[in-house]
């Protein structure tokens, strides 16, 4: 008996466009002669809604003016749990909570949402990352001349500057000018509450996908010696576990040019899943296809729920 899968796609966050590409990416993809494929989609408004119609429609953000091909089925598929499996295709901001879903756990958004948080962890298991300061738009109201002067002192001004709940954003600061980093702090406290400023280490950045649950495999594409690309892959399946994370997550590190020492950069725990994502790109390369790749994630999933 096939297994019956729903995708759900769309939602109210800034990243809706990605969620179609993404959803729409997967319904082609999939493999028809093992799943039973339910489109749930979600509109602006939070309606849960099922559509039938073309695939293209969901691709280019149609499918909410589709009325012919829509059902309002989206919340009794749900609800009713008549689904094997989930499959969001969601940003990290929306919730599917309670179901079995794939590549979603609570801890996985958290750590995509706490930027400061995943640091602290790393800090506690002993794996290197770039000198940081973690600030709150409090402490920096509170005396903006004492922290300065600590960002001089640990960090100087080659630094790089992100929001702590917005992980795709960042910005870069080389200018040695306490007034210019004043004014670009300022201006990210008018939006958020907490930043991250670390130093900005040279090197490459190399993204390491993992795939899996409780023992899970590790691929990335560099060009690196033998012994450095096993050592990222061991640092990375045990950061993984680390932080429990569930199927599929990037982290991604820094190598030194000169002395390859490896530094934890970042962790992605809900990579863009496409054709031609950097996630399928790379797993591309070790001979595993694309659907492969979402056969792989449903079964963890089913597999993990029943151990």
């Amino acid at each position: 008996m096939k297994k019956r899968v729903g995708v759900i796609f769309g939602g109210e966050t800034y990243v809706k466009k990605s969620s179609q590409n993404s959803a729409a990416s997967i319904i082609k993809n999939i493999d028809k002669s093992k799943y039973d494929i339910f489109r749930i989609g979600i509109t602006e408004e939070n309606q849960w809604l099922e559509y039938t119609g073309p695939i293209e429609n969901i691709e280019n953000g149609m499918w909410e003016n589709d009325p012919l091909y829509i059902s309002p089925n989206g919340h009794r598929l749900i609800i009713d749990k008549e689904l094997d499996v989930i499959f969001p295709s969601l940003n990290v901001f929306d919730r599917v909570m309670g179901l079995l879903c794939v590549d979603f756990k609570y801890t996985n958004s958290f750590i995509n949402l706490n930027l400061s948080f995943t640091k602290y962890i790393i800090d506690k298991f002993n794996i290197k990352q770039a000198k940081y300061i973690v600030l709150t738009d409090y402490e920096w109201n509170l005396n903006k001349n004492s922290i300065l002067e600590e960002i001089e002192k640990e960090l100087g001004y080659n630094i790089i500057i992100k929001a702590e709940n917005e992980f795709l954003t960042e910005s870069v600061y080389k200018d040695f000018c306490k007034s210019k980093l004043m004014q670009e702090i300022d201006l990210l406290f008018k939006i958020h509450h907490k930043i991250i400023l670390e130093e900005c280490l040279s090197g490459s950045i190399i993204p390491v996908c993992l795939l899996g649950t409780s023992t899970p495999t590790a691929a990335l594409s560099a060009d690196l010696p033998q012994a450095i690309i096993e050592k990222l892959k061991k640092l990375a399946i045990k950061i993984f576990k680390i932080f429990d994370c569930s199927c599929i997550a990037i982290i991604n590190f820094i190598v030194d040019i000169n002395s390859c020492e490896i530094y934890f950069n970042n962790i992605d725990t809900t990579p863009l899943l496409t054709e031609t994502s950097l996630y399928t790109t790379i797993w591309g390369k070790e001979g595993k296809t694309y659907p492969e790749i979402i056969d792989n994630l449903i079964n963890f999933t089913i597999e993990k729920a029943h151990k």
